[in-house]
């Protein structure tokens, strides 16, 4: 269950890094299937979230590896963003973090039933992030 979302996320960000474009398109697409992965499979990255504390050693060095993985993988495209101009930012790895983080914080307060759908929470996030980066 807790591994679920960090492969289905590691898997569609591979799928958007082999997409042609600017770092700035590509970063789109990742953000957007990658918010899309936590939306639907909400419930596996919450118990990840949430229970990531009391997970076997093993089971969690595994999980952690795979979301140094994907930071990593999006701290390249982040550093080719600053190398093309595309992105203003000082430091890919970190911001690469807070990318992350913020996709893991919207299956807490996600609702299915809420105010707003998933294709506008995914456009909304998408936005926030391209004006963090903007140049």
């Amino acid at each position: 269950i807790c591994q679920t979302g960090i492969s289905l996320s590691m898997a569609e960000m591979e799928a958007a890094l082999q997409t042609e474009g600017s770092p700035a398109d590509i970063l789109k697409r990742v953000v957007d299937r990658v918010a899309k992965v936590v939306l639907e499979h909400q419930e596996y990255v919450v118990v990840y979230v949430r229970e990531e504390k009391c997970l076997d050693a093993e089971d969690a060095r595994e999980i952690r590896q795979l979301r140094n993985q994907f930071d990593h993988k999006l701290a390249e495209l982040l550093q080719q963003g600053i190398n093309s101009g595309d992105f203003a930012i000082t430091d890919p790895l970190l911001t690469a973090n807070t990318i992350g983080g913020m996709a893991s914080w919207m299956a807490l307060w996600y609702k299915p039933d809420g105010n707003f759908t998933d294709s506008e929470i995914i456009l909304n996030t998408s936005q926030l992030i391209q004006r963090m980066l903007a140049n």
